[in-house]
């Protein structure tokens, strides 16, 4: 999937993307990915949608 990927690597289009995760990596409530997980159930349909960021939780549950 190459999730991650260096600052550098990041098209033009998905720059605003590094303000947010900047500001997410602050948020005591979102924790650091440290090991590799199973997939959440539904991540099928979620691969398909599109505009995603609309759906952004920024405060966490």
């Amino acid at each position: 999937m190459n999730a991650i990927v260096s600052d550098h690597e990041i098209p033009g289009h998905q720059q605003h993307f590094i303000d947010i995760n900047r500001q997410l990596s602050q948020n005591p409530g979102w924790k650091r990915i440290l090991r590799v997980k199973s997939p959440l159930p539904n991540h099928e349909r979620w691969a398909t949608v599109k505009d995603k960021l609309q759906y952004l939780q920024r405060e966490h549950p």
